[in-house]
């Protein structure tokens, strides 16, 4: 099976926010900063896909590595 034939995990804003257990105001702040995870237009619809959260995922501990070394 190839990966488009799997269904990936789409989330809603208000799924990846309780997902992550962030408020919604946290992620649009992150989006207006350049630094929330990648989204879609599903219609006006925003929506953010389970590699776009993994993808975020790393690259918050990628700059947190970064940081942590600089200490």
């Amino acid at each position: 099976m190839s990966d488009t034939d799997s269904p990936q995990t789409v989330y809603t804003i208000a799924e990846f926010c309780a997902a992550e257990r962030i408020s919604r105001s946290l992620l649009y702040a992150l989006w207006q900063r350049g630094r929330g995870p990648r989204y879609y237009l599903a219609g006006t619809h925003r929506r953010i896909t389970e590699q776009a959260r993994q993808d975020w995922h790393r690259r918050l501990e990628a700059e947190t590595a970064t940081e942590s070394k600089g200490e």
